[in-house]
């Protein structure tokens, strides 16, 4: 009997001893976690725990606006709305999108085929479904904001332009940064950001955008706004002064019409540039919001090429305006005088080729003044051979010319 109590008592501090293990296993395992939870991830809880709460929305800073010599606008702003989605606050993404799409009258797989393309951002960041959207449609989506979970309406800043189609090609256009962008900039811009893609607005991004701001707002559970806790205003951008005139720029595309070409009006004095036109040209206004597929393919593929810049972007001869020049450069280096005289039969040969004078039947016999003043091309075929390549290169880079070669322009 002895024998057994002993066994027995053996066997209970044994268990004892399990239990106590166990139970400081147990113990330590929780402090470890409650450690790892509080130690590590503290600050991530804490954050997601403000946000169930709270909503930090980061604002759109509106560009400088860009006026013309006299200080009228010629690029402004309006105030374009965006419907975003709160992903956190929206059970079932596809059905609110959808459900969206129906309410707005667009086509849901459009829709949806357009927010996953763009619906990567950071957490308890909104996610563009639709930019931009009409009044109309505005209306609709805060009717029927009860079926909406997550959906909210920012108001961001759009491009807008007065004159419509003026000088669409000078100030070119603002349109989302693109991935290449982004990883090049990555410090200054976001995902999402607009930024100048071409002519002016790009040329200047660096003045004309500005930085943008937050507001943190309270919300229910629904993600409901509830109230505003805290906000950063915008800087808006510096603007911007051209020494473009409205009216001459207005005068020479109207001159110019539906041809292609371009005109360039200078101030003599100042060589500051009044017009830069080139037609044809686009409706700028296409550009003030988001701008639709079947309007850009148009534009890419027009064969008029109506993004393009002829004043800036396309080789010319330079046609007669270089004889102006050549006088220069001849009177400068001594090789003619006012009174240097050339007959001008209607032709000049030049190895085995015959280059034409504008007046077939020749000029005569003309001094400088004379040829300048009747454009005579046989008196500066002529000069040209005495000037010599190396003295006309010299004085092309002496006023500022871009020397470029072109079979096109060779022909010419």
């Amino acid at each position: 009997m002895g024998y057994k109590y002993k066994n027995e008592g053996v066997e209970l501090g044994f268990r004892l001893t399990c239990i106590k293990m166990f139970a400081c296993l147990a113990l330590g395992l929780l402090g470890l976690r409650l450690w790892y939870l509080q130690g590590i991830y503290g600050p991530y809880y804490r954050d997601m725990s403000e946000n169930n709460r709270t909503r930090t929305i980061r604002t759109s800073a509106p560009r400088g606006i860009i006026y013309d010599r006299e200080g009228r606008i010629l690029v402004r702003n309006r105030p374009a709305f965006d419907v975003a989605l709160l992903l956190e606050d929206t059970p079932d993404v596809n059905e609110t999108v959808t459900r969206l799409a129906h309410i707005t009258g667009r086509d849901p797989e459009q829709v949806l085929r357009d927010f996953r393309a763009r619906k990567k951002r950071t957490p308890f960041e909104p996610s563009v479904v639709l930019p931009d959207v009409s009044r109309e449609e505005l209306a609709k989506v805060k009717v029927n904001s009860h079926l909406l979970p997550g959906v909210i309406v920012n108001t961001v800043p759009a491009r807008a332009y007065p004159s419509e189609s003026l000088a669409a090609q000078l100030f070119g256009y603002v349109r989302e940064i693109t991935k290449d962008q982004l990883e090049r900039n990555s410090s200054h811009y976001r995902r999402g950001d607009l930024i100048g893609q071409s002519g002016v607005e790009k040329k200047f991004e660096q003045y004309l955008r500005g930085k943008s701001g937050y507001i943190q707002v309270e919300v229910d559970a629904h993600g409901a706004r509830k109230g505003e806790l805290g906000i950063a205003d915008d800087i808006v951008g510096q603007d911007l002064h051209l020494t473009i005139d409205h009216d001459v720029q207005q005068a020479a595309e109207r001159a110019l019409g539906n041809y292609r070409g371009a005109v360039v009006a200078i101030e003599p004095s100042t060589g500051e540039i009044l017009a830069l036109a080139s037609t044809p040209t686009f409706d700028a206004r296409l550009f003030s919001g988001q701008v639709a597929i079947k309007d850009w393919e148009q534009l890419n593929t027009d064969s008029n090429k109506p993004l393009t810049n002829r004043a800036l972007a396309s080789a010319y001869p330079p046609g007669s305006v270089i004889k102006l020049l050549w006088s220069i450069a001849g009177l400068n280096e001594g090789l003619i005088t006012p009174n240097t005289k050339v007959n001008c039969h209607g032709s000049y040969q030049l190895g085995r080729r015959r280059y034409r004078c504008h007046k077939h039947s020749g000029h005569g016999t003309v001094d400088l003044r004379a040829a300048l003043r009747q454009s005579c091309n046989v008196y500066f075929y002529q000069l040209g051979q005495t000037l010599g390549i190396e003295t006309m290169h010299k004085y092309l880079g002496m006023f500022g010319f871009c020397l470029l070669y072109t079979s096109d322009a060779a022909d010419e």
